[in-house]
């Protein structure tokens, strides 16, 4: 699957407990030691873990690191990395 140019980022506001609902523009973060995604959107402390979604709801990312060290942009981890952690957890598993 390609990855998309635009994103949609839905967290929970943990002050209001009200949703907050974001279209950002996604970045494929290549020079990192590990891949990366990021979301050209500074979101609150309380967004990580958050699911990163496509137009038709696919995941594509969840956000792992929202803060100022980040200049307008949050991380995050690529659904392929999860899929991929979650597959080698079940190999290990079944092995036992």
């Amino acid at each position: 699957d390609s990855i998309p140019e635009y994103v949609r980022v839905n967290y929970l506001d943990p002050q209001t407990g009200n949703t907050i609902k974001v279209s950002s523009k996604y970045f494929n973060i290549v020079q990192a030691p590990i891949e990366l995604g990021a979301v050209g959107h500074k979101l609150i402390q309380g967004a990580s873990g958050s699911a990163v979604t496509d137009i038709r709801d696919k995941l594509v990312a969840m956000v792992s690191s929202c803060g100022d060290a980040y200049d307008n942009m949050s991380l995050c981890i690529p659904a392929a990395t999860i899929h991929h952690i979650i597959d080698n957890y079940d190999e290990s598993t079944n092995s036992k």
